[in-house]
């Protein structure tokens, strides 16, 4: 499996800092945080670029147990030409990454865990074992989410929800904040952060924005464990969105009312999220994800928690058909969004590779998932009827209420 990272050169220190934390096995991001508590576990991240720190970065299937101390990265990022360029990690083998220093053409051999991933089933995954969300943190998968971003985009005929344009227009810079709740490859946040150029844009993820090559200036990258809690972005948001994001978040009703404090008066929510879909492998997938704590129900409720919500106004709810299946019913050469549901089908596909080793964990065999992917597969080319499947959406406005504490049943 392919694996591309590269992060700047300019934030040497901070990386170095991070690197140290990596194989410590701790069981959340909170213990790594000193003098913070689990409900605060927010560290300052001073440039788009930090590199990702990690949380139990144990090895897997395999792996040597004499695994490369955080020190090699540090000591190699410390020798080079600090604050130009960028450095490129590459996979050597299965467990063996090499890091280049773009600058000077130095290399590094390292281990997967030092740049805060494990290494399961073929694919890599980040290493917060304190999160329910089990996809891959890859090549593969960030390229299937920049497409699906694009899908999106002609599929539903807009980028932003509405609204956005004006609550974002300002002339100062860093004035407007936008935070985008797992962001993956960060293909939206970056759309953001080039429309308005004078806002502060910050993506937050389980894994660091993969790319930083060509990042807008404006644009901040945080890793971190979204079920913990956003208080460090309270009151000071102007646009909070979250798209797919339900299979990873233990209790979606909690995020909202994260949310609803992390905006201001007048600030725009959107939420996007879709029920399980293809009978089958959905039923397989949507029970490993259950299993892992995923509140993968959140689509089915998004509306009601927003609508019912004090913080919220002018609630609008929007449904969008995609059709995860053509049929023989769609006509790439007659419909003008023909190349879109091409890109869906290529990003369903992909999807499937996505999930695999979800379902392995799950309890299934090899055999069981061979054969449920090799069907939904051949359902993806050969199904007479177009199928589709709703993308639920919910924008709402932050309105000039304040909240009350959160209940003690909302404990983390």
């Amino acid at each position: 499996m392919s694996l591309k990272y590269y992060f700047d050169s300019s934030d040497s220190e901070s990386l170095s800092e991070e690197s140290q934390s990596v194989g410590s096995a701790s069981e959340s991001l909170s213990s790594q945080v000193q003098g913070k508590s689990r409900q605060d576990p927010w560290t300052d991240t001073s440039s788009a670029s930090a590199c990702p720190s990690s949380t139990n970065a144990s090895a897997v299937h395999g792996a040597p147990s004499n695994t490369a101390s955080g020190s090699q990265l540090s000591d190699f990022v410390a020798g080079g030409n600090q604050g130009s360029g960028y450095y490129q990690v590459e996979v050597e083998d299965a467990f063996q990454l090499r890091m280049t220093d773009a600058s000077s053409g130095r290399t590094q051999a390292l281990h997967y865990t030092e740049i805060g991933l494990v290494h399961d089933h073929g694919r890599y995954f980040n290493s917060v074992n304190s999160a329910p969300y089990r996809l891959p943190a890859d090549e593969e998968e960030w390229d299937r989410l920049q497409k699906q971003h694009k899908t999106f985009i002609d599929i539903m005929g807009r980028k932003y929800p509405p609204g956005m344009s004006k609550v974002m227009h300002s002339e100062t810079p860093g004035k407007k904040l936008c935070l985008d709740l797992g962001c993956g490859s960060g293909c939206w946040i970056k759309d953001v952060a080039r429309d308005f150029p004078h806002c502060e844009a910050v993506g937050i993820d389980l894994f660091s924005i993969s790319d930083v090559r060509h990042l807008p200036p404006n644009v901040r990258s945080e890793r971190f464990d979204i079920n913990l809690g956003l208080s460090r972005y309270s009151n000071r948001c102007h646009v909070v969105h979250a798209r797919l994001l339900s299979s990873g978040i233990r209790d979606y009703q909690l995020l909202i009312e994260d949310i609803a404090r992390c905006l201001v008066a007048g600030g725009l929510v959107e939420l996007q999220e879709c029920p399980p879909w293809w009978a089958r492998w959905m039923h397989f997938l949507n029970r490993a994800m259950r299993a892992q704590r995923g509140d993968v129900d959140a689509a089915t409720h998004m509306r009601k928690w927003v609508s019912s919500h004090p913080a919220f106004e002018n609630v609008v709810y929007e449904d969008c058909w995609l059709p995860v299946l053509e049929g023989n019913t769609v006509s790439h050469l007659d419909d003008p969004l023909g190349p879109a549901y091409a890109r869906l089908r290529d990003d369903i596909l992909v999807f499937l590779r996505a999930g695999r080793p979800l379902l392995l964990k799950s309890g299934l065999s090899e055999q069981q998932v061979d054969e449920l992917e090799h069907n939904a597969t051949r359902e993806i080319y050969e199904s007479e009827v177009t199928q589709y499947t709703r993308l639920q959406c919910v924008h709402a406005v932050r309105a000039d209420a304040e909240l009350e504490p959160l209940p003690s049943y909302y404990a983390r």
